[in-house]
């Protein structure tokens, strides 16, 4: 029995259409546009309201971690970032994440209840413009010394991945 014309012709625009999700997807510029400068120079609010003096991050490799309360990735790798806090050498490192909660409060009962205990920050404007559009959460970046983004991963970190990230500690 010889199928009807347009099932072809359905299958084709289908696989086409999907093709074509998938280069958009995985070939379009994720967080290029990042300059890790103007996220430094950006105002950083913090969740209780004030205002985070980055001068004490200037020479350092800070690790920035973008998430949201609603985010069951974001709570897994927050979990992992804790950890990763705790088993780094003091100083050798600075971590700040930053909330794309729609208020300070859920990000501040997020970190309460799972006894957060790294510095969160709120998304603005003016960061996300020096951001970039943030596709999806979690988002982590390092940033170095000389302000250069030299790691950035879209999507969860796992344990083992930060693991490997110590090396970054200085």
């Amino acid at each position: 029995m010889k199928k009807p014309a347009w099932s072809s012709w359905l299958l084709v625009t289908i696989i086409s259409a999907l093709l074509g999700a998938a280069a958009f997807v995985f070939l379009s510029p994720k967080h290029s546009d990042t300059d890790a400068k103007a996220v430094l120079e950006a105002e950083w609010r913090m969740t209780d309201g004030q205002i985070f003096d980055k001068n004490t991050l200037k020479g350092q490799v800070i690790v920035i971690n973008f998430w949201a309360s609603w985010c069951p990735f974001c709570k897994r790798q927050n979990h992992y970032l804790e950890k990763f806090s705790k088993r780094v050498p003091p100083g050798s490192i600075n971590i700040v994440t930053i909330s794309i909660d729609k208020t300070p409060e859920a990000a501040k009962e997020y970190m309460r209840l799972n006894q957060y205990t790294f510095p969160a920050a709120m998304m603005t404007k003016e960061l996300n413009r020096a951001i970039g559009k943030i596709r999806g959460v979690p988002v982590l970046f390092i940033i170095d010394a000389n302000n250069k983004v030299i790691y950035k991963e879209i999507g969860e970190v796992f344990e083992e991945d930060y693991a490997e990230l110590i090396k970054y500690a200085k």
